[in-house]
């Protein structure tokens, strides 16, 4: 999702000096699907709040919560890699190409699907992600990487 592409643009063109863009060494695309029957697909994370009462000031939070003035101060207080999906967000006020171009790519999406992520075991997911970046970044090949998140998953 898009914290995976802002973490990735951010390891690729900072560590690696790598491009980002269509032309470029790495890009952002909707994912592959078996047929056009679902149309452009984002795989990626989420946040989700639960409301335990239904209290006015409760429902005054959630509701602010998902405004535009709520995402905006969120995208300009975290400064990158956060994407609101609330298409009221105009993405120019994102603070870089690759922060709009995901935003862009997840509100002109068709479906949004989880990763695996959102499945795996809290110590796998870890060990997923630390792996990854050090993967991406040439510090670990890939028989590395596979093998050390592998083991995370233990006899099960």
């Amino acid at each position: 999702g898009a914290t995976l592409g802002a973490t990735l643009g951010a390891t690729l063109g900072a560590t690696l000096g790598a491009t980002l863009g269509a032309e470029g060494d790495a890009n952002i695309f909707y994912f592959p699907v078996r047929d056009d029957t679902y149309g452009n697909v984002v795989l990626g994370g989420a946040n989700i709040a639960v409301a335990f009462n239904d209290k006015p000031e409760t429902m005054a939070v959630f509701d602010w919560m998902g405004s535009v003035a709520a995402a905006e101060a969120r995208i300009a207080a975290q400064g990158g890699g956060y994407t609101s999906p609330n298409g009221g967000v105009d993405a120019s006020i994102y603070p870089s190409d690759i922060d709009v171009t995901i935003a862009e790519t997840l509100l002109n999406a068709d479906g949004f699907g989880f990763d695996a992520s959102d499945d795996m075991p809290s110590e796998v997911n870890q060990e997923f992600w630390k792996s990854g970046t050090d993967y991406v970044s040439g510090a670990i090949d890939v028989d590395v990487f596979l093998a050390t998140v592998d083991a995370q998953w233990g006899d099960g």
